[in-house]
């Protein structure tokens, strides 16, 4: 449908659960005025768990002037998918930017919101490029195969609060500690 609602809810105190289902209008070429659930001037309804993909307008609980009558509305759970034009979408910035219309974002950032795997490996790569000292301590640690528990003197604390940045500039005691224990000199401990 390119126009109207595609369900129009006439009274008021009504609930919709749509129990997890799509209404789907994808089809439509283009969806210019379509309402997916339309309920004008009614009190109390409340749409609920469901998917509305491919409508102008999900969901229209409206009133008109002087917005008196339409109240206690609610919509819970909804998951409301536009479908743009093929037209309006695109890559730029060699494959690095989307772009919907007026709005750009980085497939980075999309992968990282979408993409479990992505994430994972995003972190280890960070981590892997890490040069600081605390980063240095972390990858000699785990390429020795030590917890961080495994340094005598020190408490596993100690050790992550210099892995994660906390710690910039440890005491030589701690510093010296953490390379004999490493196998390394503490003047060479930064060159790893």
């Amino acid at each position: 449908m390119i126009s109207g609602a595609a369900i129009t809810i006439s009274a008021s105190d009504v609930t919709l659960d749509m129990n997890r289902h799509v209404l789907d209008n994808s089809g439509a070429t283009p969806p210019m005025g379509a309402l997916g659930i339309s309920a004008h001037r009614q009190k109390n309804v409340v749409v609920k768990n469901g998917a509305l993909r491919g409508f102008y307008i999900a969901v229209a609980l409206n009133d008109v002037s002087p917005f008196t009558i339409s109240q206690g509305n609610v919509v819970d759970s909804i998951v409301a998918e536009a479908r743009p034009e093929l037209s309006e979408i695109a890559v730029a910035d060699f494959g690095r930017m989307i772009c919907l219309r007026n709005h750009e974002i980085s497939t980075a950032t999309v992968l990282h919101d979408f993409d479990e795997q992505y994430r994972r490996r995003a972190k280890l790569r960070r981590k892997a490029a890490d040069r600081s000292l605390g980063g240095t301590v972390r990858r000699l640690r785990l390429d020795k195969g030590f917890r961080q528990k495994d340094f005598p003197g020190l408490t596993a604390k100690e050790i992550a609060r210099i892995e994660r940045g906390e710690v910039k500039k440890p005491h030589e005691r701690t510093l010296s500690k953490i390379a004999r224990c490493l196998g390394v000199s503490t003047q060479d401990i930064s060159t790893y």
